[in-house]
């Protein structure tokens, strides 16, 4: 960032253009990384954008020309051929020039502060979460999902589970002890969902 001075009767502009450290890395995501390809291009044409935003409209075309071949240089260093990264180039550029549509149509400043953001990130915030997943029609996209889940819960519940454990009762009159039990195996298991393995003859369940 520098000063820019327009004379004695004007004030100075600030100017601005992207910089990036000689200790930066040469190397951008690397093209044969394990990443999937379109989230690689995805990624390095925000990063062009990036750079074009963070340059001022003001400044030289030539300079903004030699941003965008030293990132072009930067991809092609990292194994990307010639083809790949024109249409890397071509899709960061357009998304800067939409960027720059969408501000002069709203009337709002391409880089606008914190303060002026701040209504509209906190509505983000807020909707984002109740949001991403509605189609473009506005109907949710789970409602198939989450019909599908009520209907494994109801048939989950309706099938009784079976417990595999044995329960040796001592013998008693008329098996009087072990249909006690039984009764009130019955009882817990409308209330848990749980079942024994009751056996009409014997005393075991």
């Amino acid at each position: 960032m520098w000063l820019k001075d327009n004379g004695p009767q004007s004030s100075p502009n600030i100017e601005f253009e992207f910089f990036s450290k000689e200790m930066g890395s040469k190397y951008c995501i690397l093209e044969k990384s394990s990443m999937d390809y379109s989230s690689k291009v995805s990624i390095l044409s925000n990063d062009l954008c990036r750079r074009l935003l963070n340059t001022r409209e003001s400044i030289a075309q030539s300079r903004k020309d030699q941003i965008v071949d030293e990132y072009a240089l930067k991809m092609l260093r990292s194994g990307y051929s010639l083809s790949q990264v024109r249409f890397i180039i071509v899709s960061g550029i357009r998304s800067f020039k939409r960027k720059v549509a969408h501000a002069k149509e709203s009337g709002t400043k391409l880089h606008r502060s914190a303060k002026s953001s701040l209504t509209d990130r906190i509505k983000k915030k807020i909707f984002e979460k109740t949001s991403w997943f509605k189609s473009k029609g506005g109907q949710k996209k789970t409602a198939s999902f989450s019909k599908n889940i009520k209907r494994k819960n109801i048939k989950s519940s309706s099938k009784s589970l079976r417990v595999k454990s044995v329960l040796f009762v001592p013998r008693s009159n008329s098996s009087k002890l072990c249909k006690m039990l039984r009764a009130e195996e019955q009882k817990l298991a409308s209330i848990t969902g749980y079942t024994g393995c009751p056996k009409k003859n014997g005393p075991m369940f």
